[in-house]
């Protein structure tokens, strides 16, 4: 197997969400200080759109037996979600009026309709939510990692999330496979969009392009981004995913 070594790149940039007054995305919980459980058995990615404090809480369940059984509500404020986006704001004292931000929180387990999520992604305490209690009145979107959407989906994925030296991208979906190492401050502009052309397994195949709704750039093709690296640890976090 040979190693090929990139130290530079003339389609990679780096990225940047930092806005003077606008909204950003921020990442509320170091890599080593998520709980080890979250990034091994990680199964996809919730996000829960809040458009003012009036709706800030969402219906959770428990489940008995078999069964699941309504129990009380909890207001995003209270959780600890790996990133959100959104305008600044303490979880502890949120602004009043109109507010914008999106919690993305880790998908662990899946039952029917209903999900478990990561509410505390530190501590690793979890709960289940009813996905069509939370998509109407939220506008939650939900991704598998089994199956990413691969048509008409854009994706901002952060490869800065599992901290190491180089980001690793490999010729074929195999981590028997050749490989390049990027460095990690080689990223994508904040225009440009990865898009996932194919799945094998836990193999993704990206390529980048600049992207605005009704236009696009040039394809450039990066190659087969593992979802997991070779501890099984969750390889990288995405940002954000809609069908522009």
């Amino acid at each position: 197997m040979r190693k090929i070594v990139v130290r530079s790149i003339s389609y990679a940039l780096l990225v940047s969400f930092i806005f003077a007054d606008g909204p950003s995305e921020s990442q509320n919980i170091e890599y080593g200080d998520i709980a080890e459980f979250i990034l091994k058995n990680s199964q996809g990615i919730l996000s829960v759109e809040i458009a003012s404090l009036e709706r800030n809480r969402i219906a959770t369940y428990t489940l008995v037996g078999n069964k699941m059984q309504p129990s009380d509500s909890i207001s995003v404020f209270e959780t600890l979600p790996i990133s959100n986006y959104g305008y600044p704001f303490s979880y502890s004292n949120p602004p009043k009026g109109l507010i914008y931000s999106v919690f993305r929180y880790p998908i662990i387990e899946k039952l029917e309709e209903y999900i478990r999520i990561v509410s505390q992604c530190r501590t690793g305490e979890t709960l289940w939510v009813k996905t069509s209690d939370i998509k109407p009145l939220h506008r939650a979107m939900i991704i598998l990692f089994e199956e990413l959407p691969t048509e008409n989906v854009r994706y901002y994925f952060d490869l800065r999330f599992n901290p190491r030296e180089y980001v690793r991208i490999y010729e074929s979906p195999s981590l028997e496979s050749e490989y390049k190492d990027i460095p990690q401050h080689f990223y994508i502009s904040s225009k440009t969009w990865f898009r996932i052309d194919k799945q094998v397994g836990e193999f993704i195949h990206v390529f980048s392009q600049w992207s605005e709704c009704g236009a696009r750039g040039p394809a450039i093709d990066i190659g087969w981004l593992p979802i997991r690296d070779k501890s099984g640890n969750l390889n990288f976090w995405i940002y954000d995913f809609n069908d522009c």
